[in-house]
C-alpha cells in the first residue's frame, strides 16, 4: 500500500512522494528538500506550514510571505535580521535556518516549535495562579526583547506559544521594529489586543507591547477578549476589572491588568520590570 498524506494546501490525499498535487497544482517539495506537510497558520500577507527538512531529517517551520510591495519586502528583511541576529540570545525566538524568493513569493525557513499557540487554550478559562504565572514569564522575556532594542507590535494569542517544558515562545516578528531604525510598514497590528497609539499610527515602544500582553493575559483569564480601543473610546465605558467578570480575582491582579491595559501609554508602566514588581503581591 502506497503511504499517502494530506496536501498542505487542500487537504486532498497525496502519494508521500508526490511532487506535486494532483487536486490543487501547488508543489509540495521546495528547493528539492523542504516537504510541506500542513498550515500551522494564516496572516494578512503570509501563511505557515510546518515541512519536514528531507536534508538534515527534522521539522522546520515556512513562512510564505505573497505579493510584496517594496515597504513589506523591507519589513520581512527586517524580520529575518531579528531572527538571525537575535534567536541565539533570546531562547523565546525561533532561529531562521534559510530564506529565499522566487516568482514574488519570500520563504522563510525557521525553527519548529512544537506545542499549542495561545488561541489554542482558550476554551477554559486560565486561573488567577496560571495566569500569574504566564504574566511573570512573558514580562521576564519582554524586558530582555525591549533591552535588545525590538519592540514586537503584534503580540496576542494567535502569536505565542506554549512548548511542552512550559515556556513561552514569540511569533511573528512581521512588524516588529528595532530603536534604531524607523518602521518600515506601519501596519497597525490585531484589533483586539493593539494599543490606542499603534491604531493611531504614532509612535510605539515597550509600553505599547505591555498593552497587548495585558490584553492577552485579560483573555486568558476572564475568557472574553477586553474591549478593542476603538469601542472604548466610542462608548466612553471603563473596561470592566476582570473580578467583575471571575470570582476569585485578587485586587492586585485587577490592578495590575487595568494598569497594563491604560488608553493612554504614560499611564502604563514605563517597561517589563516596573510592571513585573506589580505582579509581587498578586501571587
Amino acid at each position: 500500500m502506497i503511504a499517502s498524506q494530506p496536501c498542505a494546501f487542500c487537504s486532498a490525499d497525496v502519494t508521500a512522494s508526490a511532487r506535486f498535487c494532483p487536486q490543487c497544482g501547488q508543489p509540495l517539495i521546495l528547493r528539492e528538500r523542504y516537504r510541506l506537510l500542513r498550515q500551522l497558520a494564516r496572516g494578512g500577507f503570509a501563511v505557515v506550514y510546518e515541512a519536514a527538512d528531507r536534508l538534515l531529517n527534522r521539522s522546520v517551520a515556512i513562512k510564505l510571505v505573497c505579493s510584496l510591495t517594496q515597504p513589506e519586502q523591507r519589513q520581512v528583511e527586517r524580520e529575518v535580521h531579528i531572527l538571525s541576529q537575535y534567536a541565539s540570545r533570546l531562547p523565546f525566538i525561533p532561529d531562521i535556518y534559510d530564506v529565499w524568493s522566487e516568482q514574488g513569493q519570500t520563504y522563510l525557513v525557521m525553527e519548529f516549535i512544537a506545542g499549542p499557540t495561545l488561541d489554542l487554550l482558550l476554551q477554559r478559562r486560565w486561573s488567577t495562579a496560571h495566569t500569574i504565572r504566564f504574566l511573570r514569564a512573558m514580562l521576564r522575556q519582554l524586558a530582555e526583547l525591549h533591552a535588545a532594542g525590538i519592540v514586537h507590535r503584534d503580540l496576542k494569542p494567535t502569536n505565542i506559544k506554549r512548548t511542552a517544558r512550559n515556556t513561552y515562545v514569540l511569533l511573528d516578528f512581521g512588524i516588529a521594529k528595532q530603536n534604531s531604525g524607523t518602521l518600515a510598514l506601519a501596519r497597525a497590528g490585531s484589533l483586539d489586543y493593539a494599543p490606542l497609539e499603534q491604531l493611531q499610527g504614532l509612535e510605539t515602544d515597550a509600553r505599547s507591547d505591555l498593552f497587548s500582553l495585558g490584553a492577552t493575559a485579560y483573555h486568558l483569564l476572564t475568557g472574553c477578549a477586553p474591549t478593542n480601543v476603538p469601542e472604548r473610546l466610542a462608548s466612553g465605558d471603563l473596561l470592566p476589572v476582570p473580578s467583575m467578570l471571575v470570582a476569585g480575582v485578587p485586587p492586585h491582579l485587577d490592578a495590575a491588568l487595568m494598569e497594563l491595559l491604560a488608553l493612554e501609554s504614560a499611564d502604563r508602566p514605563p517597561d517589563a520590570k516596573t510592571a513585573f514588581k506589580l505582579l509581587r503581591a498578586a501571587a
